[in-house]
């Protein structure tokens, strides 16, 4: 009979640990399933969040491009208008320069028939 009683009492403590392990296992899987969780909607805030930082960012270069252009264009206007101006100078003193020798000569032209007519 003592033998029966320890074959029970280890059955009994078999059948225990086994329910535990069981127990265990649930709460592993629980655990895990809780994690998966966890890991999935903290991916999806990281991917979103990156989503938003690379529209700020394209957004950011988009303007830094077209602040340079317009600054580039309008050097180049200053340029061009600068040019401009210098060219109108100098156009205006030759056309001063082709004046005074213009009413140069006539005087001149007139001095000498002047002179014939006399």
């Amino acid at each position: 009979m003592g033998i029966g009683l320890v074959l029970l009492l280890g059955l009994l403590l078999y059948q225990r640990s086994g329910s535990s392990q069981a127990a265990v296992n649930k709460r592993l899987v629980e655990q895990s399933e809780g994690l998966q969780k966890a890991l999935t909607q903290q991916f999806a805030a990281a991917t979103a969040d990156m989503a938003f930082r690379l529209e700020q960012t394209k957004g950011d270069l988009r303007q830094q491009v077209s602040d340079r252009l317009g600054d580039g264009f309008s050097g180049v206007r200053a340029t061009v208008e600068e040019q401009m101006k210098a060219g109108r100078r100098e156009q205006a003193e030759r056309l001063g320069e082709t004046r005074t020798e213009l009413t140069s000569s006539l005087a001149l032209t007139t001095s000498s028939l002047e002179t014939e007519f006399d």
